[in-house]
């Protein structure tokens, strides 16, 4: 991406910034009104039935007056007429969640990649994508554990790998993030080898996380094992590490393999802390001749390549991603703008800031949410998508539209992640509901 698209990034994000803040302090609109604005919108769609705008603020108000069902069927009118409208597809995804069909409104989010870049509605779309995506995640989880003594070592797949967070021996509050940033940067590296699955690093915080493992647990075979198998990874990779005097970065990397039960020793990687970017990859290069993997060339240049070269910038980046994992949305935006701040190149840190502080707005209660959204103001020109995309949108959407009424009772959400027709996997954000 080259600086002017950056800059033009960071502008969007500033401008999400300074709309939601101020939507926060508005007032929503007394009963009265909104049943009013209902009247007023079905005089007006009796002259123009296939207006897709009076139909979505028909579907709005509706929601607003607490009329979910007849919402539901007025944005779906709207949806109709305009499948690019990533305004009707908030609220319908909004209207979805109220109705307790979290599967569906999922699926309905999950399409803001293919709405136009520059809606506010967008932003909101992808925060609520990432808030259920969290909630599915544990649900799963905890289900998992529920039936652990059913779970067989034979259900793991031996080309998985699980990268644990790595475990600081130190005492300096600040180096104990490097934890997680490292250990992302692994997976990062690990994934772009084509035969290795790598399972997603929130995946497996999560699993520790409900789990209540401490450090001590993270470097235990016997727990190792438990947690390979739960997540069905048949190898793992773990390791300490500690700063030392003159700034030296000491890591200690295993590789163990749950199938075959062998349990090699750490392997040691030294380097001064400004290097910790060299350093992380010796040992990923290391893991993986471990493994038995011979790179392809291609495969190499990507894993040389790093997010930043700044390694206060990432430091800062990996104090945020403490932050978002412990659910502090605010403080994880700061931490992440304090690494573009530090270098403003590093895209993965600012698109991190804008995704944490969209989700602080409407991480709340779904009235809070609803409250956020009403007052929101969109850009005057949103439609920004390619003829490609626009027709992506509708085909990804025309089955999502059938699925939404076919068979509605509202409240039966508590069936699989499946039972809708979406899968919903695990080890990263779902995808778009499939044809």
């Amino acid at each position: 991406m080259n600086r002017f698209l950056k800059l033009i990034h960071l502008f969007i994000f500033v401008v999400a910034l300074l709309t939601l803040s101020c939507a926060g302090s508005q007032q929503s609109r007394k009963p009265e009104e909104t049943k009013q604005q209902i009247a007023e919108l079905q005089t007006e769609l009796q002259s123009f039935p296939n207006e897709a705008r009076l139909w979505r603020d028909l579907g709005v108000a509706y929601l607003e007056d607490r009329q979910y069902q007849t919402a539901r069927r007025a944005l779906l009118q709207a949806f109709k007429r305009d499948t690019r409208d990533a305004k009707t597809l908030f609220y319908l995804g909004l209207v979805l969640e109220f109705e307790q069909r979290t599967n569906l409104a999922m699926a309905v989010y999950q399409t803001h990649r293919y709405v136009p870049r520059f809606s506010s509605y967008r932003k909101l779309m992808r925060a609520r994508s990432y808030q259920l995506s969290r909630q599915a995640l544990r649900n799963d989880l905890r289900a998992l554990l529920a039936r652990e003594s059913e779970l067989s070592a034979g259900n793991i797949a031996t080309n998985a790998v699980a990268v644990f967070p790595l475990i600081y021996q130190g005492q300096n509050e600040e180096m104990a993030a490097l934890s997680k940033g490292l250990a992302e940067m692994m997976i990062t590296d690990l994934s772009q080898v084509q035969q290795l699955e790598v399972v997603d690093r929130v995946r497996v915080q999560a699993l520790f996380d409900e789990m209540a493992l401490g450090q001590s647990g993270l470097v235990d075979e016997a727990t190792a094992a438990k947690v390979g198998s739960l997540i069905r990874a048949g190898k793992v990779v773990r390791g300490v590490y500690d700063v030392r005097e003159k700034d030296q970065l000491h890591i200690d990397m295993a590789y163990w393999d749950m199938a075959k039960q062998n349990f090699p020793a750490a392997t040691t990687h030294v380097e001064a802390l400004k290097n910790l970017f060299q350093l992380e990859k010796n040992a990923v290069f290391g893991v993986i001749e471990e493994i038995g993997i011979e790179l392809t060339p291609a495969e190499k240049e990507k894993i040389q390549q790093t997010p930043t070269k700044n390694w206060r910038a990432f430091l800062a980046y990996c104090q945020g991603l403490a932050r978002e994992d412990a659910g502090d949305f605010a403080a994880a935006a700061k931490f992440y703008l304090k690494a573009t701040r530090l270098d403003p190149d590093f895209m993965q840190a600012a698109d991190k800031a804008e995704l944490v502080t969209d989700v602080d707005v409407v991480s709340g209660e779904l009235d809070d949410v609803l409250s956020t959204a009403l007052v929101l103001e969109e850009p005057a020109n949103e439609n920004d998508l390619t003829p490609e995309e626009s027709t992506l949108t509708t085909e990804r959407l025309e089955v999502l539209e059938q699925n939404i009424d076919a068979n509605f009772e509202p409240g039966q959400d508590s069936r699989d992640a499946t039972d809708a027709g979406f899968n919903i996997p695990l080890r990263r954000p779902p995808p778009p509901p499939p044809l």
